[in-house]
């Protein structure tokens, strides 16, 4: 039996269709990724801290020396745990 070339020509553009098809369907699905995906926190702001307290007037200070920004509303302090 003898095979025409005609065969070996749809083959191979079928091979490239799928080929393509593959690589629009990764490069969409990092795509949607990049772009649609949440950022992700990476967990409480790491910062340094001094503090003086002021015995006269019952004042403590407290002064941001380095490490992450952020709101001083946002800063909490609680009393030590009592041993």
């Amino acid at each position: 039996m003898v095979s025409s070339g005609s065969d070996r020509g749809v083959s191979e553009f079928a091979g490239v269709a799928i080929l393509i098809g593959v690589t629009v369907l990764v490069t969409a699905s990092v795509g949607v990724y990049v772009l649609v995906a949440e950022e992700r926190t990476t967990g409480p702001p790491g910062a340094n801290f001094s503090y003086e307290y002021i015995d006269q007037s019952s004042v403590l200070l407290v002064t941001h020396e380095r490490g992450d920004t952020f709101d001083a509303g946002n800063l909490t302090t609680r009393p030590a745990a009592r041993r």
